[in-house]
């Protein structure tokens, strides 16, 4: 029962850390954010493509795989930059940059599958 709880508060509580640590950024410091939402969303998939077709996985196995590893970057990473004394305000850009990208990536993916 407590734990049920736990878990239903989790995600309201890591966006709510991720809204409080969001500044908005100048447009030349969105490079770094920028090529790592791309790395992410597009050569994550692309080596995961590459990895399926060489284990011969095919249909909803594929697609899975494909899929999770377009996924942009979690919340998460924000809570573990802060825990670990890392650049928070970087990793909050690229959850929320990452996250706005894969609209437009993960659609073209899903098209494309």
């Amino acid at each position: 029962a407590s734990t049920d709880l736990l878990a239903q508060a989790a995600i309201p509580v890591m966006l709510i850390v991720l809204g409080l640590s969001f500044e908005l950024p100048r447009v030349a410091s969105l490079l770094d954010p920028l090529a790592a939402s791309m790395n992410r969303l597009i050569v994550g998939p692309a080596l995961a493509w590459v990895a399926a077709a060489t284990l011969g996985l095919d249909g909803l196995t594929r697609n899975v795989m494909i899929l999770m590893a377009a996924m942009p970057a979690a919340v998460n990473t924000t809570i573990l930059a802060g825990l670990l004394r890392a650049n928070v305000a970087l990793s909050v850009q690229i959850v929320v940059v990452s996250t706005g990208l894969s609209i437009a990536t993960l659609s073209a993916l899903i098209a494309v599958m």
